[in-house]
């Protein structure tokens, strides 16, 4: 059965372009959401797969609910019973380590379980998260100095109140975390979608609330679930994913993931040394 790439992206085209073009193939359709502050959409094509750009754009904004609804619009506008075996989302940044066949193969061994990557979670990250409302995230990591510095102020202001006032949300639907770069059966999106409503009100005015979601429903849902890293090979620089190079192609090969993450427009020849790999 054909699996769907739920692609969301901001920047980076021609690697965008470099994974359209990796993925192109008769078993996969492609569904790129691009946020809404993307003025110029680059020109994407594909021979074989099916291509949908979605027109209803979301403004996204880090670390908050907008991360949710963007992903809901890719799970909405791709999925179709029996169409799909996996759903995949994935960012405009990732790149395959495996051909195309080798991924099919991959997930045709898994019997139509979701994989997600688990993340370690201590207790006073789910109260900073979800015990406290977060207000002023829109322009947290804004360029401008000024107004970055005023948003961080009156952010940290409200939740410092909200502690002082013994204001605390329900946290207990919380399960665990998981990169929200996933792959999921067919039963799994249709518990994501028939909970949107559930899932906004609970993440409304939350931090970073995208690790959460899927494994919060699905696994109340008693949906069967494998937890593999190798789904995605990421490494963080304190809290940042790194920009890999050619030079990290060695470890990248090595590492048995089926994607990485980041790449980057100006790392272009990694991309081409794993496209041979896959023709050797």
């Amino acid at each position: 059965m054909k699996h769907a790439y739920l692609i969301m992206a901001h920047n980076q085209f021609l690697t965008l372009k470099e994974l359209v073009s990796v993925l192109d193939d008769e078993r996969n359709d492609l569904y790129i959401h691009f946020d809404r502050k993307v003025k110029d959409l680059p020109a994407l094509q594909t021979r074989h797969s099916r291509l949908v750009i979605l027109n209803d754009r979301i403004d996204v904004i880090w670390g908050d609910v907008s991360q949710i609804k963007a992903e809901y619009a890719l799970y909405k506008a791709a999925f179709a019973p029996g169409r799909y075996s996996y759903y995949h989302l994935i960012s405009g940044v990732h790149f395959p380590l495996m051909s195309n066949d080798d991924l099919h193969h991959w997930f045709d061994a898994r019997n139509g379980a979701c994989i997600l990557r688990e993340v370690p979670l201590p207790e006073e990250e789910i109260q900073m998260r979800f015990g406290l409302h977060h207000f002023f995230l829109k322009h947290l990591i804004s360029r401008n100095r000024f107004v970055n510095k005023t948003y961080h102020l009156g952010w940290r202001f409200v939740l410092k109140l909200q502690k002082k006032l013994g204001i605390r949300r329900d946290t207990s639907f919380i399960r665990g975390k998981a990169s929200q770069w996933c792959s999921l059966n067919e039963e799994a999106v249709r518990t994501l979608l028939d909970n949107e409503r559930v899932s906004l009100k609970r993440f409304r005015h939350t931090f970073c609330c995208d690790e959460f979601f899927v494994r919060s429903l699905i696994e109340d849902a008693e949906i069967p679930v494998l937890y593999d890293d190798r789904i995605c090979y990421v490494d963080f620089v304190n809290t940042t994913p790194k920009i890999f190079t050619q030079e990290d192609y060695p470890t990248l090969a090595a590492s048995g993931a089926l994607f990485f993450r980041k790449m980057s427009d100006a790392n272009l020849s990694l991309a081409k040394t794993i496209e041979q790999h896959f023709k050797q």
